[in-house]
């Protein structure tokens, strides 16, 4: 898997305020991939590549109880609204901006978790979420965050500022073809530290009847997946064509990239995107290796007089 320059210029400024041993704790990696980093730096010479400051990009990811109900059997059940015994909630989340070294997270009390009140943590996610320009996650869209809606406005916790979001999982299932698109099997795909043991059913148990240790556990477990979520952001990000578009939100005075902010791109001599009655000048990214194109037309102005267009069906 290719390491983006941003990576590894983060890896740079902690090597030269830390000892590897913490660099590896604070990124969250292993002993060879910090060696890795290192011997992709000198290959490529980085040693003042100028720092772009990024719009703030939060990873999140979120654990949250079962719904518990009274069932007849094991096999085929549809469960009634009125066998339902106790509501989902909120157990822990974890998070951290794009490239920083400090990992955020939150997780229920003993207390909390036996009575199933999550309002504390879910104030916590909250300030990041206002906080953040954009949000990604594996399942983003249709999990985490319409889970976390659910539990704000449960607690009655007013929304926070709008935000965009990246969904790898959707990234993945409109842009690759893998054999299964589930977090884990795409981290092994590229080579990257995936999920952790959740310690299956047993642990979500221990966790709402208030076991301190399972808690803890569960809390541990959620921070891993954030490491493997961003890692699998960084290798798909070339292929994103939704994405984002970062530069909107930096102040750039010259052209720059749109998926990772940096002016260091090359406009490709007679390479261009093509509209039903336009074209646009194509960009390849020196840093990201994504491409984008110009919003200024190719086309002379006496040439687009000439140019005729399709009917409408």
């Amino acid at each position: 898997m290719k390491v983006s320059n941003e990576t590894i210029q983060h890896a740079l400024d902690l090597c030269s305020q830390y000892s590897d041993e913490e660099v590896i704790e604070k990124l969250g990696v292993r002993h060879d991939t910090l060696r890795r980093y290192k011997a992709v730096a000198k290959d490529r010479g980085m040693s003042s590549i100028p720092h772009v400051k990024l719009p703030k990009i939060f990873i999140m990811d979120i654990e949250n109880s079962p719904t518990m109900a009274a069932v007849w059997g094991m096999w085929k059940q549809n469960i009634n609204l009125a066998a339902i015994t106790e509501e989902w909630y909120l157990l822990s989340w974890s998070g951290k901006y794009l490239f920083d070294t400090e990992m955020y997270s939150d997780v229920l009390t003993p207390e909390e978790a036996v009575n199933g009140d999550d309002k504390r943590v879910m104030q916590s996610l909250w300030q990041h979420l206002d906080n953040c320009d954009i949000l990604v996650g594996h399942n983003m869209n249709q999990f985490d965050m319409l889970k976390a809606n659910t539990r704000f406005v449960i607690n009655g916790i007013n929304p926070p500022t709008p935000y965009q979001t990246i969904d790898t999982l959707l990234a993945a299932r409109k842009n690759f073809a893998f054999t299964s698109n589930k977090l884990d099997y795409l981290c092994k795909q590229f080579g990257v530290e995936g999920k952790a043991d959740n310690g299956g059913m047993e642990r979500w148990m221990k966790c709402m009847r208030g076991d301190a240790e399972a808690l803890l556990e569960m809390e541990k477990y959620n921070r891993q997946d954030i490491v493997a979520t961003e890692e699998l952001y960084m290798a798909m990000r070339p292929y994103i064509k939704s994405h984002p578009n970062l530069a909107l939100y930096m102040d750039n005075k010259s052209d720059a990239c749109y998926k990772c902010g940096s002016p260091n791109i090359t406009w490709l001599k007679d390479k261009f995107y093509y509209t039903t009655v336009n074209k646009f000048s194509v960009y390849e990214c020196n840093e990201c290796h994504s491409h984008g194109r110009s919003r200024k037309t190719a086309i002379d102005p006496e040439e687009s007089k000439h140019i005729t267009s399709p009917i409408a069906r």
